[in-house]
């Protein structure tokens, strides 16, 4: 009897710690679903699945581990587009073919590249893959595929925390479309780039004579004779702001950033 006792009593032991463990486990995932929810903001139509929210807290530079299935057929196949280019470039460098068809198959070369490219490839065959811990579920990397190739979104990063945003692409441009539209920022039908650099070589030398900059900086943003202009950035046609907004934040301001300032206004 007390065999027979002891026996279920190992057996029960056993369910229950199955049963802890399994407890634990699902604790575990809750309280994880609970922190990836307040690092992801969904502003989107769509719902994401309890394995998108875990995948998106990681950030945005998160990398998943590699598959290492077909590792070594893909290098010994990216290997013989290499060894095929050299072989092309041996043979018909400097002559005059200059097209070739796509995939074209040189014959053999000399003896040296050939020897080259025969042990280059032997070393590689026999080289080991080292296999890499996989740091994501099966589940968990259909989410991240089919959230990164949904073309209706937009993932970024916030800009005051470290949080995810996703966005409807449709959305976000109109909201973009919006700030451009307002008071701060006025349409260009044509840009001319002279006029542009003439006009802010005027309105340096402007503040020069009023005494608003002193000598050395007046020559740092003229630059001698002209005045380098930054990038302009094409967004829903071209924009610029208002020389009236200039000059109100240099009344505010007490001392105007000058020297950053026609900066900032030509990199928009």
């Amino acid at each position: 009897m007390a065999r027979h006792y002891k026996k279920y009593a190992k057996r029960n032991k056993h369910k229950r710690r199955l049963k802890n463990k399994a407890a634990m486990q699902q604790s575990k995932l809750e309280f994880m679903l609970s922190q990836a929810r307040k690092q992801v903001v969904n502003l989107s139509h769509r719902k994401l699945t309890d394995d998108e929210y875990l995948v998106l807290s990681r950030g945005l530079k998160f990398i998943p581990s590699p598959s290492v299935k077909r590792a070594k057929q893909d290098l010994l196949h990216d290997f013989d587009e290499l060894a095929r280019k050299m072989r092309c470039r041996y043979l018909y460098h400097g002559t005059c073919i200059k097209f070739l068809p796509s995939g074209h198959t040189p014959p053999l070369t000399c003896n040296t590249l050939e020897n080259y490219l025969f042990n280059t490839k032997h070393e590689l065959s026999s080289m080991q893959i080292r296999k890499f811990r996989n740091n994501l579920s099966l589940s968990q990397r259909s989410g991240i595929f089919f959230s990164l190739n949904d073309e209706s979104l937009i993932i970024k990063k916030a800009d005051k925390s470290n949080n995810v945003v996703i966005l409807d692409k449709v959305n976000y441009l109109l909201e973009g479309d919006r700030q451009l539209n307002t008071q701060h920022y006025t349409k260009l039908e044509n840009f001319d780039l002279k006029a542009l650099r003439c006009n802010i070589n005027a309105y340096v030398k402007g503040m020069y004579t009023k005494g608003v900059i002193d000598y050395s900086t007046f020559n740092y943003l003229n630059n001698g004779i002209v005045t380098p202009i930054g990038r302009v950035r094409s967004i829903f046609g071209r924009h610029s702001v208002r020389l009236s907004t200039i000059l109100d934040l240099n009344k505010l301001l007490p001392t105007p950033p000058l020297d950053d300032l026609i900066t900032r206004t030509l990199d928009l």
